[in-house]
Parts: C-alpha cells; sequence; structure tokens
C-alpha cells in the first residue's frame, strides 16, 4: 500500500485525495485488527497408544472388569489412578494424557496399564 514518508531534505506536502484515503485505509485496518480477537489456534493432534503387555504378561488375560487402575503415563515418574470400568479408566487416562501431551507440545504419547 502507499504510504507517502519524508526524509530530513523533503519538504512537507499536501496531500492528494488519493494518498489521504491510502492513509485513512492504513489507519482503519490497523485499529480493526487490534479490536477483533486473535483466532483460536489449532489444536495439536495427538495420538495416545495404550500399551497392556505389561498387564497381559502378569495376569494371563487382557484387562477387564470393574475395579482401580494403575496407568504409567509417559513424562510422568508416579502412575495415576482411575475407578470404574477398565473402559472408563482407560478413556480418562487417554483424555489425561492427551492433555498433558498437548501441553508439553507432543504428538505420540504412551499409556501403560500397570499390572
Amino acid at each position: 500500500m502507499f504510504a507517502p514518508t519524508l526524509t530530513r531534505r523533503q519538504t512537507m506536502k499536501t496531500l492528494t485525495q488519493t494518498e489521504v484515503n491510502a492513509l485513512a485505509g492504513n489507519l482503519f485496518g490497523v485499529l480493526a485488527s487490534l479490536t477483533q480477537p486473535a483466532p483460536e489456534p489449532k489444536r495439536a493432534r495427538v495420538t495416545v497408544n495404550v500399551r497392556i503387555e505389561e498387564y497381559q504378561f502378569n495376569h494371563g488375560a487382557k484387562p477387564r472388569g470393574k475395579g482401580t487402575w494403575a496407568f504409567q503415563l509417559e513424562g510422568l515418574e508416579e502412575p495415576v489412578w482411575f475407578k470404574g470400568t477398565f473402559s472408563q479408566a482407560k478413556a480418562e487416562a487417554v483424555k489425561f494424557a492427551r492433555e498433558l501431551a498437548r501441553a508439553a507440545g507432543a504428538r505420540v504419547v504412551d499409556v501403560v496399564v500397570l499390572p
């Protein structure tokens, strides 16, 4: 866009109507961008891998049923615990892991079902 500037050697001149309109357009564009909220950033897609091998090795069966379930999330030292059916607990663990991964900027995270 056209924006006239003056150097030290130039003297002030009378702006033409076209130059005034260009300056006004620039000014209103800047003001409009300041008053509008910034767009929401897109949430990164996170892949969560739920691993049951350790549980299967110790119990000889896939995890199922109702109870208190322990999950080891990548990046955390302590396991997290959820109550309910395995499906409910797994869904909560995946949701929690996904939130942590987004906060850390990770794309893939592993969740291990503890025996």
